[in-house]
This record gives structure tokens, sequence and C-alpha cells, in this order.
């Protein structure tokens, strides 16, 4: 799982991006930085859920069927609590590594909430709300939940009106599941750098304070 983020890009596709946000930030005084995560939350609790909900079905057939085969010689409720634990261990592994399932255990208001929460938490790790003129834009990805989320400082979210940010994350996520994914974020960075340099124009003296790709919370794979 921790590995998504790492296979999200190729290398041609990150220094795409990586130059959209420099060609961005000459223009401006805002700083943009894209963040790509594997997941935002663990879903610790969704997958022992999940795995006694797999596990316990299966379990209870695997007791009867071999109760049956056997010609009832065993005793049922002492074959499932033989079969249960390691099933249910086994489950709980697979789960954990297949995304498709685990996604399918977790309710869609929890991985927004824990979209929305990580990526305000990253917005202040990477010192984005230190920015001179606090227009410091997060443009953030969670592979795991399919989620993208922009987060951008007063400086500039004042000068926008409410809703300015849907319709860019709208046709993010779409090219993301077309599998566009730097051409998506490239547009992305293009038109959240227009707004940057309408309203943010560059000071001469401007320089890039914070890296212009981040891969996984805390890796830069751009420079500064």
């Amino acid at each position: 799982m921790r590995d998504l983020a790492e296979r999200f890009l190729s290398p041609h596709e990150k220094e795409s991006i990586i130059r959209s946000v420099k060609e961005v930030e000459r223009r401006t005084s805002g700083e943009l930085v894209p963040l790509i995560v594997s997941e935002s939350g663990g879903y610790g609790a969704h997958e022992l859920l999940g795995s006694f909900l797999v596990a316990m079905p299966l379990t209870v057939g695997a007791a009867y069927l071999v109760n049956w085969s056997q010609y009832d010689q065993h005793d049922t409720l002492s074959l499932f609590l033989v079969a249960f634990v390691p099933l249910f261990v086994l489950t709980y592994i697979f789960i954990g590594r297949c995304p498709v399932l685990k996604r399918f255990f977790i309710p869609d208001a929890a991985m927004e909430e824990e979209v929305r929460e990580t990526a305000a938490a990253a917005f202040f790790s990477h010192g984005l709300h230190k920015t001179r003129d606090e227009s410091g834009i997060l443009l953030y990805i969670s592979i795991f939940e399919r989620r993208v989320w922009i987060l951008a400082d007063r400086g500039i979210n004042e000068k926008l009106p409410d809703g300015t940010w849907d319709d860019i994350m709208a046709d993010l996520t779409r090219g993301l599941k077309q599998k566009k994914r730097g051409e998506a974020i490239c547009t992305a960075v293009r038109r959240i750098g227009e707004l940057l340099v309408a309203h943010c124009p560059a000071y001469r003296e401007h320089a890039n304070e914070l890296p212009d790709l981040v891969i996984g919370k805390g890796e830069d794979t751009g420079s500064s």
C-alpha cells in the first residue's frame, strides 16, 4: 500500500509536473505544492471488521462442509474455533494488501474525513501557512481514497469566489480516473497558477520557498 505513491507517476510525468510548478512560481509570489500520498488513513478498524465479515461465513461453511464430508464425525463448533483464527488472520492480511477489497469496507464519509484532515495537517507541516503573502496552496492527491483536495491560505482564498477550486478538483479527478495522471496534474497546476498570477504577481526578489513536488508524506522529489 505504501508504494502506491511511488508507482503513481512515471519519471517523465514527475519532471513535467515539477517544470509546470516552477513555471507558475516564476510568475507569482504564491507557493504551490502538489503532494501525492498512498493513503490518508490507516483504517485499521475497518480492516478488522471486513476480515470478520469475510472470515465468519467462510469458517462456518468450511466447518459444516468438513463435517458433512466426514459423516458428522466431528464437532462443528470445535472445527469452527480451530479454523476461524487462521482464516481471520489470512483474510486480514489479504484485505490490507488489496486496495480494491479494503475500500469496499470503508464508508465514503470516513475516507472523505481522513483526506480532509490529513490534507489540512500536511498544509501546515509543509509550511504553506508561512508564505510571505499568505498565498500558499496545497494540491493534495490521495491515491487509495481516489480523492483530491485543494487547500489555499487566506491571502489567495479571500480574493476568489466560493467554489473556485471545485471545478479544478472535478477535472483533476476525472483525468486521474482516465489514467492521464501527469497531464491532469499539470493542467490543474496551470489553472491554479493562472489564479495565483492574477491575484499574487511575483516580486522581483521572490524566491521559491517550498518543494515543487512531494511524493509521500515527507519525501521531497522536487527542489526548492
